[in-house]
């Protein structure tokens, strides 16, 4: 038995000690002690959910120790199911451990442990390991328990701000016992609480008044949840921020500038120079501004298409709210043609003192000297819609420059659009060092991903998704960055791409859900099936999607059920998640979960070279009976 007292004795016999039938004669003996053996497993593990990041483990010590002292352990074990068309794959994250250096026990004898940094929203397999002090490869585990966290809390939302007040939307979750909202701006050493608060259904809004004009306020949430007797601030890192407006009183120095012109001729001279600017740059705002609010009746699509009210976008801010920088027409140097078209020409320059940079490269995008008032509504809408977008792979309009009534849009420089750079990376031979490989074509998978999470999270749908939209940062394999963008001017270079259905407006039905080609509906799972098409140009390196048909024949073969095949360099879990993005609209993943797997694919799959001579895969379909 382990850890048991046992005492040896020795004793002597012969043949004399035989025939005498003498006893045996035993020595004083030897005490042995048996070393720790393996124990039994902890006993009545069960563990409880506290906030969204911490849980609380509790167990039973083992029956018998079969030893003099123990060491126990906590594991948990992050797990995550990601689903493809007809496959399934787990993924398990490497194990954790908390080591238990002081034990704390409950009023009915059990262990427990408060176990930290645990994420939201995730299942976690926990187990209790333990083992005989100084011999840690003689463990016991005890069974998996599985949890799931809570969910991180929503997001505050600005619903108004004015020059002395704000107001803040929140949903609570169902989980919380009490939650507080609480402000303070740099000036402020204590936070202060908001008490004004009224809930319509499950929405909570908070007003709180009282503020300074034009300053930043920080925002957190102090949730209590039932479990957990101590404060949960959301979030962690400092909370969320937002401004209030710019005050528009007359200053007392202004109103009394006529009684002080004699008294300071110096000050006098100055104030109306500044005077004069600022009037000036409010003039340009205001003729910027009324064209804008016009847009809110402007519509790109025929008339028996209709956008999907939730997703549509809305012009009803004003241009303070709306942050349009306006850019001077003398930073704007050197400027150098790039093309032109129907929808405008394109001119690259160089912007000087933007941003605290001496000088930077952008692209200028013109309208045609000849322009209907309708075609400028359009131009300055996309500079709205644009103006908001702050993403690493959405392309930035950096500014609004007004040339007497012809706006130009200042944006990003980038070197080339995708679809090009991806049909001539085909001369390449597979041994180039140029040449692209598989893991840049996820690359660019992932890239297209994450932009379009952004814009999913914006409540913005794209509706013309595809290559062409997709600009490049540089044209080699070292650290290229495929950003969206979508400048209309694609439909000049790529004008076959579009196509006019009875007489309307140019659309891209190639790229088109079947929802959208019969009754005009667009909305973020409208854009998901362009993002399977998208992939689709990117592992076929630029083709085109159904080549061998002809435009006014896609509606119907799309409807139909018809699916592009899978290009030669495509691997065939990439290619389930294309098959996926076409199915039903119900059916359809959401962009993060699209996302998510290109990632793990990224990391599971090997790189190879491409196939440098594809055929023309396009002209085969898999027809769905």
């Amino acid at each position: 038995m382990p850890l048991t007292e046992y005492t040896i004795k020795l004793a002597l016999s012969n043949f004399y000690t035989d025939k005498l039938s003498m006893g045996l004669q035993y020595d004083a003996g030897v005490k042995l002690t048996t070393t720790s053996g393996k124990l039994n497993a902890p006993k009545n593990v069960t563990v409880r959910v506290l906030t969204p990041t911490l849980a609380k483990v509790y167990w039973m010590p083992p029956n018998n120790l079969n030893c003099v002292a123990v060491n126990y352990e906590v594991h948990w074990l992050l797990e995550e199911t990601v689903i493809f068309p007809n496959s399934t794959r787990k993924i398990t994250y490497y194990r954790n451990v908390e080591h238990i250096e002081q034990l704390k026990r409950t009023a009915d004898g059990k262990f427990f442990t408060t176990t930290q940094s645990l994420q939201s929203g995730q299942k976690y397999l926990i187990y209790v390991r333990v083992y005989p002090t100084n011999y840690s490869n003689l463990f016991t585990d005890s069974t998996n328990e599985s949890i799931y966290m809570y969910s991180k809390p929503n997001n505050l939302t600005l619903s108004e701000a004015s020059i002395n007040g704000i107001n803040i939307s929140w949903i609570p979750s169902v989980n919380l016992e009490n939650y507080t909202l609480e402000y303070k701006n740099d000036a402020m050493s204590e936070w202060q609480e908001a008490t004004n608060i009224s809930m319509i259904s499950n929405k909570v809004t908070y007003c709180i008044e009282n503020l300074l004009p034009r300053t930043l306020y920080n925002f957190r949430l102090i949730l209590r949840y039932p479990e957990h007797m101590e404060d949960f601030i959301w979030p962690p890192d400092g909370g969320f921020t937002f401004n209030t407006k710019e005050s528009i009183e007359i200053t007392a120095m202004q109103y009394y500038q006529p009684l002080i012109v004699s008294i300071v001729v110096n000050f006098v001279i100055y104030a109306c120079y500044f005077y004069y600017s600022y009037r000036r740059r409010k003039e340009s705002n205001k003729q910027v501004l009324s064209s804008i609010n016009e847009l809110a009746t402007s519509n790109e699509m025929p008339e028996n298409v209709q956008l999907n009210e939730l997703y549509a976008p809305r012009l009803e801010h004003d241009l303070d709210e709306f942050a349009l920088t306006i850019i001077e027409k003398k930073q704007i140097i050197e400027m150098k043609f790039l093309g032109s078209g129907q929808f405008g020409k394109v001119f690259q320059g160089i912007l000087k003192d933007f941003e605290g940079s001496d000088t930077t490269h952008v692209a200028i995008k013109m309208l045609p000297e000849i322009t209907s008032s309708q075609e400028k509504k359009n131009f300055l809408e996309e500079a709205k819609l644009m103006s908001d977008f702050r993403h690493e792979h959405v392309l930035r309009l950096l500014g609004i420059c007004v040339d007497k009534d012809s706006p130009w849009l200042i944006l990003e420089l980038m070197e080339v659009d995708l679809l090009k750079y991806l049909r001539e990376s085909r001369t390449l031979q597979p041994s180039d060092s140029h040449a692209l490989r598989l893991q840049d074509l996820l690359a660019m998978c992932e890239d297209v991903a994450r932009g379009c999470c952004y814009l999913e999270e914006q409540h913005f749908v794209h509706r013309d998704l595809a290559c062409r939209n997709c600009l490049i940062s540089v044209k080699n394999r070292e650290n290229p960055i495929v950003k969206i963008s979508d400048f209309g001017l694609a439909r000049d270079i790529y004008e076959s791409d579009y196509y006019r259905m009875e007489g309307g407006t140019p659309l891209p039905i190639r790229w088109m859900a079947p929802e959208s080609l019969m009754e005009g509906i667009f909305t973020s799972q409208s854009d998901v099936w362009a993002f399977g098409v998208v992939m689709w140009e990117i592992t076929s390196l630029g083709q085109k999607p159904y080549a061998h048909i002809q435009n006014c024949h896609i509606r119907n073969h799309v409807c139909a059920g018809n699916k592009l095949l899978k290009p030669l360099n495509c691997p065939q879990i990439l290619f389930e998640l294309m098959l996926s993005c076409w199915n039903a609209v119900k059916k359809r993943p959401k962009f993060k979960l699209c996302l998510k797997n290109i990632e793990i694919l990224k990391v599971d799959i090997e790189d190879a070279m491409l196939i440098s001579e594809i055929p023309d895969i396009s002209e085969h379909v898999q027809i769905v009976i």
